[in-house]
C-alpha cells in the first residue's frame, strides 16, 4: 500500500478486498436475472459469495428494481426507453418490472433474509435516490463488491458512481452477467477502467480467511 499525504493508498485488488467491504447483489430478479447469458453460472457464483460474506460479517445489499408508471416518468427518461424498445409509437410500451409484480421478486435461493439490506431503486445506478450512500457510510465501507445483472448496464453505473462518491468499486467477473457475452465482456473492460475487476476465487479465499479469524 502507498502512502499519500500522511493516508493509506490501496494499490492492487487484493488491498481493496482487505478494506471494509459490503456486497452488492444487483438486480437478481425474475424479470431481469434469468435473461442473463450464463444465467444458473451467475446465480451459484452470487449465492457463494453470498454466503462467505454473511460468515464474516460483510453487509449484503441488495437492489430491486421497479418501474414507475409512464405517465409519472420525465418525458427524457420515456424518450430513451422508447429509443432502446424498438416500437414505432411509445403509446405501446409497458413498464418493465411493474411493483409488486412476479417479475419484481427475487430469485430463488437468493432472496434477502432478515440480515440483508434491500433497497428499492428505479434507475441504473445504486446511488440514485435511495439511501445506499448513508448505509456505506453508517457501516464505514470503504469497498464496494458488485455482483448480478447486468454488467455493462447498472453494475457499470454504479462502479463509476461509487469511484465518484469516494468508494472502491469491485466488479466480480464469474459472478456477474448480461444479455449477450459481448455485452458482458464490454462491461468488464469499461469498469477495470475506474475500478477493479477480480474472480469469485480471489474473494473467497479472502473472505473465508477472515471468517476463520473471526
Amino acid at each position: 500500500m502507498m502512502t499519500f499525504r500522511d493516508r493509506g493508498l490501496p494499490e492492487s485488488a487484493g488491498e481493496k478486498i482487505s478494506l471494509p467491504s459490503a456486497l452488492v447483489i444487483w438486480d437478481m430478479q425474475e424479470g431481469i436475472a434469468p435473461r442473463a447469458d450464463r444465467y444458473a453460472y451467475v446465480r451459484d457464483h452470487v449465492s457463494s459469495l453470498r454466503q462467505a460474506a454473511q460468515a464474516c460479517g460483510v453487509p449484503v445489499i441488495f437492489s430491486q428494481h421497479f418501474s414507475l408508471p409512464l405517465r409519472y416518468e420525465a418525458t427524457g427518461y420515456v424518450t430513451s426507453f422508447w429509443r432502446q424498445s424498438g416500437r414505432p409509437d411509445p403509446e405501446t410500451m409497458r413498464e418493465l418490472i411493474p411493483f409488486g409484480s412476479a417479475k419484481m421478486q427475487f430469485v430463488g435461493g437468493l432472496e434477502p433474509s432478515d440480515q440483508d439490506v434491500v433497497l428499492p431503486k428505479i434507475r441504473a445506478s445504486f446511488f440514485y435516490g435511495t439511501p445506499l450512500l448513508a448505509v456505506l457510510q453508517a457501516c464505514h465501507v470503504e469497498t464496494l463488491v458488485l455482483t448480478g445483472v447486468a454488467t455493462d448496464r447498472g453494475i457499470l453505473t454504479t462502479a463509476r458512481d461509487a469511484a465518484l462518491n469516494g468508494f472502491f468499486p469491485l466488479v466480480v467477473s464469474d459472478a456477474c452477467g448480461a444479455f449477450s457475452a459481448e455485452d458482458h465482456a464490454r462491461g468488464l473492460a469499461a469498469a477495470a477502467s475506474v475500478g477493479d475487476v477480480v474472480s469469485s476465487d480471489e474473494l473467497l479465499a479472502a473472505w473465508k480467511g477472515r471468517a476463520s479469524v473471526k
